[in-house]
């Protein structure tokens, strides 16, 4: 299923405009008709969030999403591994931000995945896949 997530949001950052192209992230549009199994992982993780607080801090723009993303992140994986996962795929989805890394071409691994709460600053669901 995650994989299948990181397919399809790869995939919607090559075939549709980005609203920014910055050196650590970009940020894209989800269109209405792709967005299916992102209504589904939205609701499975705000039914099992465990709400973790990163300082009841609102997020209303896609660089505050970012540098709040990192900051949990960097705790929880390291700085350097976090950093590896450059440029981030960030959007707002539902009303909600979401943050994924990326590999370079050729790389092994996983990506870590964000949802966060825009009105404040709320972790909603974080994973790294392997």
């Amino acid at each position: 299923m995650k994989l299948y997530l990181i397919t399809i949001l790869l995939g919607l950052s090559m075939l549709y405009s980005c609203d920014g192209l910055f050196s650590n992230y970009r940020s894209i549009t989800v269109p209405a008709t792709d967005s299916s199994n992102l209504s589904k992982t939205l609701k499975d993780a705000l039914m099992h969030s465990p709400r973790n607080n990163l300082g009841k801090q609102p997020l209303p723009d896609v660089k505050t999403a970012v540098t709040v993303a990192e900051a949990y992140l960097f705790k929880i994986y390291g700085k350097e591994r976090i950093e590896g996962e450059r440029p981030y795929l960030v959007f707002k989805y539902k009303g909600y931000w979401f943050v994924t890394g990326s590999l370079t071409s050729g790389a092994k691994g996983g990506v870590f995945d964000m949802i966060l709460n825009p009105k404040d600053g709320k972790v909603i669901t974080c994973t790294h896949g392997k």
